[in-house]
Order: structure tokens, then sequence, then C-alpha cells
């Protein structure tokens, strides 16, 4: 699997950033689930910190899914597409949202978009 550069860069740019975002709650299952919903409707007044990190989150699970084999995202998919599977999946089960994100989000890719099928 290939690994685009960019993707590179927004999850080491994640890493980096998370201690001091860990602290003020970017990246808290809430917060994440806002900033993909933000994300998914393109609103013009939501936090770009929230939706940066539900997209990187959302990147990541996907990247991680492709590399083990467990996610097959379809050619017209996109990571705007993965973050609404994403936050439908844990508003259809309510008792995943204190959960951590990356295995919720890895979960909803995986049941949508599974390989072999």
């Amino acid at each position: 699997m290939h690994v685009s550069p960019a993707l590179c860069t927004t999850i080491c740019l994640l890493a980096l950033a998370a201690p001091a975002a860990a602290q003020e709650g970017l990246l808290t299952p809430n917060s994440l689930l806002q900033g993909c919903e933000a994300l998914t409707e393109n609103a013009p007044t939501a936090s770009g910190m929230q939706m940066g990190a539900c997209a990187g989150s959302v990147a990541a699970a996907l990247a991680i899914g492709q590399a083990q084999g467990t996610v097959c995202m379809p050619a017209d998919g996109n990571v705007i597409g993965a973050a609404r599977i994403v936050a439908d999946f844990v508003y259809e089960q309510a008792e995943r949202r204190g959960q951590r994100f990356g295995v919720v989000a890895l979960q909803a890719l995986q049941a949508r978009w599974p390989c072999g099928q």
C-alpha cells in the first residue's frame, strides 16, 4: 500500500499536536464527532481545528484499514465520505461515543467498506 506524503504529514502533525490538543479536549470523541459533522456539512462557521482533527483521524483509520486489508474504499470514496460513515456509525450506536475514536472509526469503515465483497 502506498501512503501519500500529505497523509504522512497530517498524521505527524496530529501526533505532535496531540498532547496540547488533548488538554483542550480537541481529540475527545465528542469533539471529533462535531468536527466530522462540520466537515461533511462544509459548515463555514465550524472550528477548522475540529474539522482537521476529524479528517486526520479518519484518514489514519482508513490508511490502517487499507494496510491491514480490512477496508476497501470504493473508487469514488474519499475522506469526507469516510467521515460521514464514521459519524453515522457513532450516531446509530450511541454507546460507542465514549470509546476511543480511532477504534470506532476503523470499525465503522470495516463495516461499510469491507474487502472481498
